[in-house]
């Protein structure tokens, strides 16, 4: 493949999976890996990575704009008495968001805990990326935690593929 297809196709397929959670980028990486020549994998791999940062930052400015309105409508139901109940799994997914939120409006904990999602997968960075849409954290810091983190992710599944094509 043309070593600026394959970067497109690398750009565009981080974005979609970035957004569209069954599209899994890792297996990307490794058939990529095995079917390219070094040079057009690593360029691959950081396009990757900013495309999936795109991604999550589409999400992140999602939820940072749609989280008013969702209050709103939140606090309409409880006013009208119209909010479902909350049972012993909801509160424990609370008490875990609110914990979360806690470490993402942090100077340090929040940038680090994105790029541990984003290095990791745990916790998912989508969730990640939704959750510090609605804290303080700012748009920039996210986004440079999740490219190193992408990268550095994509870099080490891909290390070892390249070593034994070699």
């Amino acid at each position: 493949m043309d070593l600026g297809w394959a970067g497109v196709a690398a750009f565009g397929f981080g974005i979609a999976s970035a957004l569209i959670p069954v599209l899994n980028a890792e297996v990307y990486v490794v058939g990529l890996a095995a079917a390219s020549s070094r040079q057009s994998v690593w360029l691959s791999l950081i396009l990757m990575a900013l495309g999936t940062t795109v991604g999550k930052v589409v999400i992140f400015e999602s939820a940072r704009h749609g989280s008013k309105r969702f209050k709103r409508r939140r606090d309409k139901a409880h006013r009208e008495g119209t909010a479902p109940p909350r049972t012993r799994l909801g509160r424990r997914v609370r008490v875990a968001g609110d914990v979360l939120l806690t470490w993402l409006a942090h100077p340090v904990l929040g940038p680090v805990t994105v790029l541990i999602a984003a290095f990791v997968g745990v916790p998912p960075l989508l969730l990640v990326a939704a959750l510090a849409g609605v804290s303080r954290i700012r748009v920039g810091l996210f986004a440079a935690a999740v490219l190193v983190g992408r990268l550095a992710r994509f870099a080490t599944i891909a290390w070892p593929v390249l070593a034994g094509t070699s």
